[in-house]
């Protein structure tokens, strides 16, 4: 039978205790070595990693408009109909956590619908946001999430109102709390199965006349289940009781390499384990991107509309007049990876100590090659640091894993650009989303 013991993240968060009692050779007292089993079960609690977003994300409109909905030609999406706005590719989730969805939405417009007689005509005023994610790990399943019917606008043609001001008195957020299948929630089993090696990929859909100012998908601490009579790989120390509270007392008189044969907790050999890994297995995005646009995005497409590169030499993915990588040109900032600096590839005997750091990555690329040569992505944040991808004719995510350059603090700039090129004329890169994940496991 399973020996299941269980972390309850939710809550919890790192203190400043005293370490001077395990200094200078003095003997570990109980309380001290208890204290740091605790900071180390409660350091996951600090996660609220994003995963990526998508919005406004400076367009000057929403792709639902303000105008007459009968027409020759469909101005708006249909009721039904759900249009793929952002894709975040299928990253490993922190252990012992889980998803939260939220949005800041304007109040919907129209749908349209096709009437036979009279072309596009109006349809209902109604929006939602979907949230599809494919989980995989312990277990496989995909949920889709909703956020329900949105709020919709009392104006002409449902649309957005012209007062000063209208469009920030008329903001709502929209929460899921917990993406997490639902009939998991209780059952410790499941729970095992979620907490530990977990994949997700997330898809955001529009459905209906949304108008979205911007939406995000973000890690929370959750809960973290191990097998204590079987596993050997530990992302918390699990100094707690059978409610998954930190205890109070250390268990024996003396600190302990391992309480048992068949459990390691409380024991500093499973302490060092988990340092070491939470080390490695914790790391930001460092970025994300999608080809979604609301002021150009067809109201008809079910899908963000690709960038396109035709070039046989590198040109910026989401400006071609840019032939090279420069400091000086717009881009992504990879500074938040100063937080996340492996010791063996950014320590003090490197000879750029003090001035640059480095992480390694996985880049992700959801697009196509399409054609009879083939096309290439490659990730650039120096001269000298350069992750590239190969494309495939199939549409999906493509990723490669390197090291790029980021700062050796999230203050100081950093600017990753994202070029492409094809092999030969009468070959196109297509483009929808982009990420540069934390590479862990390395």
């Amino acid at each position: 039978m399973p020996n299941y013991k269980l972390r309850d993240l939710r809550g919890t968060e790192t203190t400043n205790p005293s370490l001077q009692a395990l200094a200078g050779g003095a003997p570990a007292k109980r309380d001290r070595v208890l204290s740091v089993f605790g900071q180390v079960d409660r350091l996951l609690g600090n996660g609220r990693r994003v995963l990526g977003r998508v919005g406004l994300h400076g367009s000057e409109r929403f792709q639902v408009r303000s105008i007459t909905p009968e027409s020759t030609g469909q101005v708006y999406p249909t009721i039904s109909a759900s249009r793929k706005a952002a894709r975040f590719p299928p990253v490993k989730l922190t252990p012992g956590h889980m998803l939260r969805f939220s949005a800041l939405v304007n109040p919907c417009g129209l749908t349209n619908k096709m009437n036979n007689k009279l072309g596009w005509t109006e349809d209902s005023t109604f929006g939602q946001i979907n949230v599809r994610v494919v989980f995989s790990g312990g277990v496989t399943d995909t949920v889709v999430f909703s956020t329900g019917a949105l709020p919709n606008s009392g104006n002409l043609y449902s649309g957005e109102g012209s007062a000063d001001g209208w469009a920030w008195a008329n903001l709502h957020r929209v929460s899921i709390p917990l993406i997490y299948p639902d009939n998991v929630i209780d059952v410790l089993e499941d729970q095992y199965n979620y907490s530990d090696g977990v994949t997700a990929e997330v898809t955001i859909e529009y459905q209906g006349g949304v108008r979205c100012v911007d939406a995000v998908v973000q890690e929370v601490p959750h809960k973290y289940v191990r097998d204590v009579g079987t596993d050997t790989d530990y992302a918390c120390a699990l100094a707690v009781d059978g409610a998954g509270k930190t205890v109070g007392n250390y268990p024996v008189e003396y600190p302990i390499e391992e309480k048992g044969a068949t459990d390691p907790t409380y024991g500093s050999l499973l302490l060092a384990d988990v340092a070491h890994r939470q080390q490695h297995d914790t790391g930001p995005i460092l970025m994300q991107w999608t080809a979604w646009d609301e002021e150009t995005q067809d109201v008809s497409a079910t899908e963000a509309r690709a960038v396109s590169v035709t070039s046989t030499a590198w040109v910026s993915v989401t400006k071609s007049t840019l032939t090279d990588w420069s400091a000086d040109y717009p881009g992504w900032s990879l500074s938040n990876g100063g937080n996340a600096q492996s010791f063996k590839s950014s320590n003090a005997l490197r000879e750029m100590r003090g001035a640059n750091a480095c992480v390694p990555v996985r880049v992700w690329v959801y697009g196509a090659s399409m054609g009879t040569g083939t096309a290439h992505v490659r990730f650039q944040s120096e001269r000298y640091s350069i992750a590239d991808v190969t494309m495939s004719t199939t549409e999906g995510w493509h990723s490669a894993i390197g090291h790029l350059r980021c700062g050796i603090g999230v203050e100081d700039d950093s600017v990753l650009m994202v070029l492409g090129r094809v092999s030969a004329i009468g070959t196109t890169l297509l483009v929808r989303a982009l990420c540069v994940e934390y590479l862990t496991d390395v």
